[in-house]
This record gives C-alpha cells, structure tokens and sequence, in this order.
C-alpha cells in the first residue's frame, strides 16, 4: 500500500550501491522513480489522468513536475553511496513496499533491480550464514 514517494538521496543511494548488480545508474533510478510514481497513481487512481507522472510527483513529493523527479534521481545515482549494505537492504524493503501497488510490479524492471540489490546487499552484510539465526532454537 503505497503512502509515499521515495526521495531522490533513497533512490540514489539505492542504484549507486547497486551498480555492480544491475543496470546502468541512470537507468536504474529511472526503473525505480517512474515505478514508484506508478505506484502512488495506482493506489490513489491517478493512473487515468493526463500527465500523471507530474501529478503524481508534485503531490507527493512537492516537486515542479515528474522530470524534475526523475532528473534529480538520476543525479542522486551518480553520488557515491555513503551506507552500509543492511541500510540498503532496509532501504531496498521500503522502496519495494512503496513501488508495488500498479499491475505490471512482478514483471517490472524495478523490481528486478530490487531483487537483486536487496540479494546482493543482504549477502555483504552478513556472508557468514552461520552468524545469524535461521531457526527458533528455544
């Protein structure tokens, strides 16, 4: 249930650690900002009107339109990425959760990229599989 538009600094950090794992950076965060946009005109039928994107971005985010939201994305993506792998697993989780209310998710782009940052993220945080729990041992 889509709430909220992610930040550009979300996505970007997002597509600049996962670069290694995925598509180019521009196109990543392009992937990920028009799937979150998406999203919130799904979920708050915004998807029928003209120019939803910039409806879309400047009602939920306050930005002069859906360009401008995908231009600063895109510019986020080329930072370097300044978190740790568990904060962009974390931030993989919420942007996914944001991202999934319109009809073509499962067979997105978005979230394969997702997919494989959010893998890729949790692999680096934690290699050892023995250091973490996988069952209740009481």
């Amino acid at each position: 249930m889509s709430r909220f538009l992610c930040g550009p600094e979300h996505i970007g950090q997002v597509v600049a650690w996962g670069d290694a794992h995925g598509p180019r950076p521009v196109a990543g965060a392009q992937a990920l900002a028009r799937a979150n946009l998406e999203s919130l005109a799904a979920r708050h039928h915004l998807h029928m009107v003209t120019d939803w994107e910039s409806r879309v971005a400047k009602k939920f985010g306050g930005y002069e339109d859906g360009e401008e939201y995908l231009r600063l994305c895109e510019d986020e993506s080329l930072r370097p990425c300044r978190l740790s792998a568990a904060s962009i697993a974390n931030m993989c989780m919420c942007l996914a959760y944001q991202s999934r209310d319109f009809s073509g998710w499962e067979d997105s782009t978005a979230k394969l990229l997702l997919d494989r940052i959010t893998a890729a993220a949790i692999e680096t945080a934690w290699p050892d599989p023995k250091a973490v729990e996988w069952s209740y041992r009481g």
